[in-house]
């Protein structure tokens, strides 16, 4: 079986281990991902990062030129991508920028131009219901009608697309999964001191951008209402909501 894979997330080589386990569970499975040349993340990534091609064994990663460095429904792919999709015609294609995607449409029309007969099966995460309006309803629409699989991040993704129309297969599970082996607790004594944190203490943590949609006010408000006993609630990361996840703070807790 020839999976394609489609997305600006697999710049980073550890988030590729999925697939490459997945290219070793049998000798006729190949996995291609395909990424951009050239992407530029945003937020504490601001650098533009141009990616090497790899491969190992059954699995590899082939840098395409794009459209689009920045903008996730905007990315679409340089004509480059013709000739990998004859010479390796695909028997599935995932392309993991969410439905109201460009790069979604691409894929899905080189696949009727070329008659490679491959599934169509994209991923997301949105999570939060909304109204499309055209000509972006159109693209939606033209993607979830021909799409053979949706695999969700969460269930209320999933059932979000169900209240727009699609009726096909859904599978519900995370883009990436834990290396256990790289992620594990580890004591760090000098660390756990400059933050104040007891060895018996309970940590809550957050890790990620500091934005209203990844619902650090509502986390404020859940622990708000927790004993006043040894925990602490520990957030990593940065953006917009900063100052105003500071202030609830003070207000709650000086």
């Amino acid at each position: 079986m020839k999976i394609l894979v489609a997305s600006h997330t697999y710049i980073v080589d550890l988030n590729c281990e999925k697939f490459e386990a997945l290219a070793k569970l049998e000798p006729n499975i190949e996995v291609t991902i395909i990424v951009p040349k050239k992407w530029k993340p945003g937020g504490v990534q601001n650098k533009i990062v141009e990616t090497k091609p790899r491969q190992e064994g059954n699995f590899r990663v082939v840098p395409i030129s794009n459209f689009s460095r920045n903008n996730q429904g905007l990315l679409t792919f340089g004509s480059d991508i013709i000739k990998l999709l004859n010479n390796f015609r695909p028997q599935i294609i995932q392309v993991e920028q969410g439905v109201k995607s460009f790069a979604y449409a691409q894929l899905i029309t080189l696949n009727k131009l070329l008659n490679l007969q491959a599934k169509n099966v994209f991923f997301t995460w949105w999570n939060l219901p909304y109204k499309s309006k055209f000509p972006v309803s159109y693209l939606e629409k033209y993607n979830l009608s021909n799409t053979n699989g949706l695999v969700a991040g969460n269930q209320d993704a999933a059932d979000i697309l169900r209240d727009h129309g699609y009726e096909q297969a859904v599978e519900v599970m995370p883009q990436l999964g834990v290396n256990e082996d790289l992620f594990r607790p580890k004591k760090k004594p000098d660390l756990a001191n400059n933050l104040g944190i007891k060895e018996d203490g309970f940590i809550i943590g957050f890790v990620g951008r500091f934005v209203e949609e990844k619902g650090i006010l509502t986390l404020l408000k859940a622990v708000e209402s927790l004993p006043k006993q040894n925990w602490k609630l520990l957030l990593l990361g940065r953006g917009e909501l900063k100052e105003k996840i500071v202030q609830e703070s003070k207000k709650k807790w000086h």
